[in-house]
């Protein structure tokens, strides 16, 4: 039973180390730009989806991809912010939600239309496999996500306390009318 509660509390662990930056991408959105953004998931699934789309057809291993797929949605999501979210801001706070959900749905719906509502996954043999401590095993793949999401949120919280960024950034959040009177450009 012991073994049980060990691997959950690690697996636990690790799967929480993804969400949480995820979150931290909803985080700055509400904290800096006060905007609701419920399509950030939506943006996080089309990117997973290429990424299995680039190992399914090209066999590009997804440790690969992620580089150049969060450069490219990266860009898509600042159009979609900048084009759209942006114009939404200017209406009262229950249209601001409104037109998110609708967004998040419209961005949902489209995806379970070209790629159906199966589950799909990668199998990686660079990422397959596992680790096993004593009788535990822990997946590699989990492992690796959980890895790569604490160098992001350590370089994230490196970047927001140890940067002229990071410094307008937290201008921005705590009084926007005050950073845009001190010559920061709020709207992006």
């Amino acid at each position: 039973m012991w073994s049980l509660i060990f691997i959950g509390l690690v697996n636990g662990t690790l799967l929480g180390l993804v969400f949480a930056l995820m979150a931290s991408g909803f985080n700055l959105s509400l904290g800096v730009a006060r905007v609701v953004n419920f399509q950030h998931g939506a943006i996080v699934m089309w990117a997973m989806y290429f990424a299995y789309l680039s190992w399914d057809i090209w066999g590009i291993s997804p440790l690969i991809s992620v580089v150049p797929i969060t450069v490219i949605w990266y860009v898509l999501g600042y159009v979609l912010q900048k084009y759209l979210v942006s114009f939404s801001l200017r209406a009262p706070e229950d249209n601001q939600i409104l037109f998110a959900v609708g967004l998040l749905t419209e961005l949902q719906f489209f995806a379970e239309y070209i790629f159906s509502d199966d589950a799909l996954a990668v199998r990686d043999e660079q990422i397959s496999g596992a680790l096993f401590i004593g009788n535990q095993v822990i997946q590699w793949s989990i492992l690796i996500s959980a890895l790569l999401s604490l160098a992001v949120l350590i370089g994230l919280h490196v970047l927001l306390n140890r940067t002229a960024l990071g410094r307008n950034l937290r201008a921005c959040a705590q009084n926007s009318i005050g950073a845009n009177l001190s010559g920061l450009d709020v709207d992006h």
